[in-house]
């Protein structure tokens, strides 16, 4: 089979080489719209965090964060900070990695924002 490029959308794309096995997808996250969001994938998985009482402890682990860095702390990368510290302290998620964490439900996939995240994923594993 062909080269083929299986979708384009504004701030993704897939393609994949069959013959080579080759599969690639870039992606722009969480969006391309005109209002400006944080744009990492943890950024994505924080909005979409499925336990009921995530919202409460992302504000106090953005209230810890807060107090480290009145201190002097600077985070290099505080998306990453606030999502590991997370699953540091739901002993469902300890130790693990972002993909590990997908494995166990700690993330609502059913939900509109994820929606063209799943299409790439999908596009690249046909």
């Amino acid at each position: 089979m062909p080269d083929e490029v299986n979708s384009i959308k504004l701030g993704s794309f897939s393609y994949q080489n069959t013959s080579r096995n080759i599969r690639i997808a870039f992606s722009l996250f969480p969006s391309l719209s005109k209002n400006i969001e944080n744009g990492t994938l943890e950024d994505l998985f924080l909005n979409n965090l499925k336990h009921p009482n995530a919202s409460q402890a992302l504000k106090d682990i953005q209230c810890f964060m807060n107090k480290l860095e009145t201190g002097g702390r600077n985070f290099k990368w505080p998306h990453k900070s606030k999502l590991y510290t997370y699953f540091s302290i739901e002993d469902k998620f300890v130790s693990k990695k972002l993909g590990e964490a997908a494995k166990v439900n700690a993330f609502n996939f059913d939900c509109a924002a994820m929606n063209s995240f799943k299409q790439l994923l999908l596009d690249i594993s046909r």
